[in-house]
């Protein structure tokens, strides 16, 4: 046995150190007054003070790379005209209501009307019949 007797004696005094700390926080109680840790006080406000500078330090902005926007200003002046459209077409729907009349959009409309025109002769036309290959046809009934 190669025992280390500074490492025994060491955690003998902090068990000691432990145990008359225990001791003073009953006594404290018993007596109805709160028992402060000197050590733990410590640690917990050295923990506290770890953070306390991270929003006062002044933040690098960062320049945005503008060299990847490629605006195609031709599409995106497209599509502000179809908005213009669609917001004048919500108007005049607003306004014809408010009058009591019934607003016909010319667009909508001959889509609609193109859509009926494009399915209207499917039952009228003769259905032409095919006729069923037979030779494709295995029924082979000698065997």
């Amino acid at each position: 046995w190669d025992n280390d007797w500074d490492k025994i004696n060491k955690q003998r005094e902090e068990i000691q150190h432990i145990k008359e700390k225990q001791r003073l926080a009953k006594l404290a109680k018993e007596a109805g007054e709160e028992f402060v840790d000197e050590e733990a006080q410590e640690k917990l406000e050295k923990s506290h003070n770890q953070w306390v500078d991270t929003h006062e330090k002044k933040v690098k902005a960062s320049k945005a790379d503008t060299s990847k926007w490629d605006n195609d200003w031709d599409k995106i002046n497209k599509q502000r005209e179809e908005i213009q459209h669609i917001k004048e077409k919500q108007r005049l729907a607003k306004l014809a209501k408010e009058a009591g009349e019934e607003f016909v959009d010319e667009e909508a409309q001959e889509k609609l009307e193109k859509s009926h025109n494009q399915w209207v002769d499917t039952h009228e036309k003769k259905v032409k019949a095919s006729k069923a290959d037979t030779s494709k046809w295995d029924n082979d009934w000698d065997k």
